[in-house]
């Protein structure tokens, strides 16, 4: 980041050091810049740049402010949920986590574009725990501990987008989930 023109900050860090990148133009006098909220979510990288400038380091764009759910997981991103889905078998293109509430407890239903009948829709539905037991452990014991439930709907190959941009991370909290949720989804229930 060029802190010559740029004063840069991270606003509202989590625990890992993920904030919105915010931008104050230094030498820019006709239409300054002042605390411009760009809603991309990063993090100061450690050490110089390899460049041999002094200039800080903020580590690769992690997604968009708007595209983030807090919850009891923390604040969670589309890419949190990836490394779950990158190994079940038969997945299509799409998918999408809806952040819901049953009662006072946090419910995530993963929409699996996905083909086959019950046998292939219980072996994505386990192959996703598994992965998240093992890419997220304190996810994993905060569903274990039934402090969180997940749910699983399968929808056939092409059904799931809606419109040109699918949202990858839905908060329905107090809303619920849409009507064509129900009606095109086979459940899958696990614990």
């Amino acid at each position: 980041m060029n802190e010559f023109d740029f004063h840069i900050a991270i606003d509202g860090p989590d625990a890992g050091g993920y904030g919105e990148l915010v931008l104050t133009t230094v030498h820019r006098r006709v239409m300054p810049l002042i605390r411009y909220r760009t809603g991309d979510v990063a993090r100061w990288l450690p050490g110089p740049c390899r460049c041999g400038l002094s200039f800080r380091r903020i580590s690769p764009l992690r997604g968009r402010l708007d595209e983030q759910i807090s919850c009891a997981w923390g604040n969670v991103h589309p890419e949190f949920f990836e490394p779950f889905l990158a190994g079940v078998e038969g997945l299509g293109g799409d998918w999408q986590v809806a952040l819901g509430e049953r009662g006072l407890r946090p419910v995530f239903q993963f929409r699996l574009e996905l083909e086959g009948g019950a046998a292939e829709h219980d072996a994505a539905a386990r192959a996703v725990l598994a992965a998240l037991e093992l890419s997220a452990p304190e996810a994993w014991l905060a569903y274990r501990q039934q402090l969180v439930d997940i749910e699983f709907r399968f929808f056939g190959p092409g059904t799931l987008r809606r419109t040109r941009k699918l949202l990858r991370l839905v908060d329905e909290r107090g809303s619920g989930p849409p009507g064509w949720v129900e009606a095109g989804a086979v459940a899958a229930g696990l614990r």
